[in-house]
């Protein structure tokens, strides 16, 4: 039968092979914040793992107080690793586990006694094992079958752990030799390590083909849905039923005069102010829409409306925004404004019936003089004003200031 310190050397090898192979990915195929840091979580508990097995070749000090702190501290970069994966700040958690180790052996009634010292890692292991499975099921929506089985993974090696404590704890056993039951515990546990080679591969490959798709989806420059990656937001928009809003409004908006900002100041310049308009319409936007950029200075936002006031007033705001940000450009600060046209349809609509209704208006309001909105309507296109706008934006009633302009600017009222 295999003795609980060659169960120690097997388990360390293959989290070495592990820290290997994810070094390979990560300088090979992804510089991933993730795969560096199960990397070097992997492979610290596998060292930490051989130092303890090495107990009687190694001075004590190493072998115990080094190797359980390099195993506990390789825990927490495993759970350091997850929180990366899903964007989530690495907090001070991921050093629980080794803070609970250096901390209990501060007492000399565990650092001088075996089955204490082998309680006390146990602890710190089901610590982060237990906040590594947590944290992989804390992602909000319908989890997936890899993360369920890789957070499975990290719960029943918590569970291992709960049982060598509850061991040592009753047979308090003098040395490595007399834990009962530690060869099958480790072995298991070894296949855990297996277990969870598989499910984070899995993982970590879902994670590069979802971000290949939000690459293939979002304009690089400024972050915002490129033409592609809007179309199919705008189909799932289009699709939902929102009580209240039966309109989908689309907003295309195009910079007045970009092509002079290039030739005044140069191209760093045009990105400059594209990046600083597309965070404006995303502010504004909140959520409530899809916002992307079209092309060039062209950029549209899609969202579901109850009246044409809405959408106006969300348009208005935008440009608005815009009107009141100066840009800095090669040392001094410039003002930029924008045209925008509107078209309006029931749920169910296409993208480019409303594309080519928000086309004329937009048009109609560069004709009109720029720095307008224009609202395509079944008769026309109606140009709003300046002066609407703030009507608009300033009414405690903005539903009637709407009709009050649609009034004004003529249908016959």
């Amino acid at each position: 039968m295999i003795d609980i310190k060659t169960g120690l050397l097997i388990w360390s090898l293959e989290a070495a092979s592990l820290s290997a192979m994810l070094l390979g990915l990560w300088i090979f195929v992804r510089r991933s914040p993730t795969l560096l840091f199960w990397c070097i979580g992997s492979g610290l508990h596998g060292l930490g793992l051989a130092g303890v097995a090495m107990r009687g070749y190694l001075p004590d000090f190493i072998s115990i107080q080094v190797a359980n702190t390099s195993a506990t501290f390789g825990i927490g970069l495993l759970l350091a690793g997850v929180l990366s994966l899903d964007s989530r700040p690495v907090s001070f958690t991921i050093f629980i586990p080794a803070f609970i180790w250096t901390g209990g052996m501060l007492f000399p009634e565990i650092r001088e006694t075996l089955y204490a010292r082998i309680a006390l890692y146990h602890t710190a292991a089901v610590i982060g094992h237990g906040l590594t499975g947590m944290a992989l099921l804390q992602r909000g929506g319908l989890l997936s079958k890899t993360r369920s089985g890789l957070a499975a993974m990290f719960f029943l090696q918590a569970t291992l752990s709960v049982t060598m404590i509850v061991i040592v704890l009753l047979y308090k056993p003098p040395t490595f030799a007399d834990i009962p039951y530690a060869p099958p515990l480790a072995g298991v546990a070894a296949l855990c390590v297996v277990g969870m080679l598989v499910f984070g591969t899995r993982l970590m490959m879902i994670d590069n083909e979802d971000r290949l798709k939000r690459l293939a989806a979002t304009d690089p420059l400024t972050g915002l849905l490129n033409r592609r990656g809007f179309e199919n937001a705008f189909d799932a928009l289009n699709a939902t039923s929102i009580p209240g809003r039966p309109l989908v409004a689309l907003a295309h908006l195009d910079l007045d005069h970009f092509k002079r900002i290039n030739d005044a100041y140069g191209h760093h310049a045009g990105d400059s102010v594209l990046v600083t308009f597309a965070r404006i319409m995303d502010a504004v936007m909140a959520g409530r829409g899809v916002v992307g950029r079209l092309g060039g200075e062209e950029f549209a936002c899609a969202l579901r409306v109850s009246s044409a006031a809405d959408a106006v007033e969300v348009t208005s705001r935008i440009r608005e925004a815009l009107r009141h940000t100066p840009i800095p450009v090669s040392g001094t600060d410039i003002i930029v404004s924008a045209c925008a046209g509107i078209a309006l349809a029931p749920k169910g609509t296409t993208l480019f019936s409303l594309l080519d209704g928000s086309d004329r208006a937009l048009y109609a309001a560069k004709r009109a003089g720029r720095d307008r909105i224009g609202l395509d309507c079944e008769d026309g296109v109606a140009i709003v004003s300046l002066e609407d706008e703030a009507a608009i934006g300033d009414s405690t009633d903005r539903q009637v200031a709407a009709l009050h302009h649609m009034g004004l600017i003529g249908r016959g009222g």
